[in-house]
């Protein structure tokens, strides 16, 4: 539960704080006490991080009348060193630990929920942390990104139009009479990381290109794809590509490049994509103008067409798994894609969700 999450930060927080704190202090301040009172004095704030009180804090933890109080303090005092460290150096940083993989190998036991970490600068952050394995690696994924539009509550982010029909609900361009691509940026909290995972889910909409090279300007930073391009940083460095070809059952250059004759020159991906791209059509025959194709999602590995069939025996689907040659803390940008207006292509997103570590 959330009381759970917040109990084993501040036990971690505790566990650091034995080691380096002064075991000497002797200043308590009491819960009892007006919680503004005692964190605006300098003093208290720095013995709230000694011994005493964190003996105290631990000894009442247990009491069920206590939680609000204690959940209150521990995010106010963090809140209140965080905001000190931020104006001056007169406070330490944050001795919580800095990343969903410290707390994991700290913590065994630790399930997946909410928890409290610092990122490189310091600061106090709260993210969702995956517990369990991942795309084959270990335990402790931080998640970056999340939307599941199957939840009638969900709103598409900014910028995004709504598609609705059958049932389905997906998130796509603007209205638009000309290509481009639709941003959205999922901060990583300015915490390091060499490795992203997740999966994304699609559908199609119209007579999509796929990968369409007949355009030898195209880039990283253009609309290279129809889908969704997948970066980090700035510049633009390449995680995954999500390709929407036209049709199933048809090759040639605006179907999928892992389909067959896919070695010819006109239909290969860009060379910064390579292998790391998933690639389907959810047109059974031959895709028409103004039809939202809502029975078959997209980079699911399932539903495959006899000539895309290759493309849904990539490993891992529908999950995609990339390792960095350099560890970083950048930010993630999730581009939705068109080479053409929303009134011919376009790929809605149904769901998707995005872990690093």
């Amino acid at each position: 539960s959330a009381r759970m999450i917040v109990s084993m930060s501040l036990l971690l927080l505790v566990s650091s704080t034995l080691q380096e704190g002064n075991a000497n202090s002797t200043h308590e301040c009491s819960l009892l006490q007006d919680i503004d009172s005692c964190v605006r004095d300098e003093n208290h704030v720095t013995n709230l991080l000694q011994l005493t009180l964190l003996k105290q804090i631990i000894n009442q933890s247990p009491q069920a009348t206590k939680l609000d109080e204690l959940e209150s303090l521990l995010h106010k005092v963090m809140k209140k060193l965080d905001d000190d460290s931020r104006q001056s150096n007169k406070y330490p940083t944050s001795r919580l630990l800095h990343s969903c993989e410290e707390i994991k190998t700290s913590w065994p036991d630790s399930s997946s929920d909410y928890y409290t970490v610092a990122d490189s600068n310091g600061h106090i952050r709260q993210v969702y942390c995956h517990m369990e394995e991942l795309c084959g690696s270990e335990e402790g994924w931080m998640r970056v990104a999340y939307l599941n539009m199957s939840n009638p509550t969900k709103d598409c982010p900014p910028g995004f139009r709504l598609y609705e029909e059958n049932g389905i609900r997906a998130c796509g361009r603007p209205e638009t009479t000309t290509g481009h691509c639709q941003p959205a940026v999922f901060p990583a909290s300015h915490i390091s990381y060499t490795e992203v995972c997740g999966r994304m889910i699609g559908y199609q909409y119209g007579t999509p290109d796929g990968i369409n090279p007949h355009r030898s300007t195209y880039d990283i930073n253009s609309p290279y794809v129809e889908g969704v391009s997948l970066t980090y940083g700035s510049p633009r460095q390449h995680i995954w590509t999500f390709v929407n070809a036209r049709q199933e059952d048809t090759g040639g250059t605006a179907g999928c490049p892992c389909a067959p004759n896919s070695s010819i020159s006109d239909k290969a991906p860009p060379s910064f994509v390579g292998n790391d791209y998933f690639c389907e059509s959810g047109a059974p025959g031959t895709a028409e103008l103004n039809t939202f194709y809502t029975n078959d999602p997209l980079w699911d590995g399932k539903q495959c067409g006899i000539v895309e069939k290759p493309c849904c025996n990539f490993p891992g689907l529908p999950w995609f798994h990339k390792e960095l040659q350099i560890p970083t803390n950048e930010n993630i940008e999730m581009r939705l894609c068109g080479n053409d207006g929303t009134q011919k292509e376009d790929t809605p997103i149904n769901f998707f969700e995005i872990y690093v570590k």
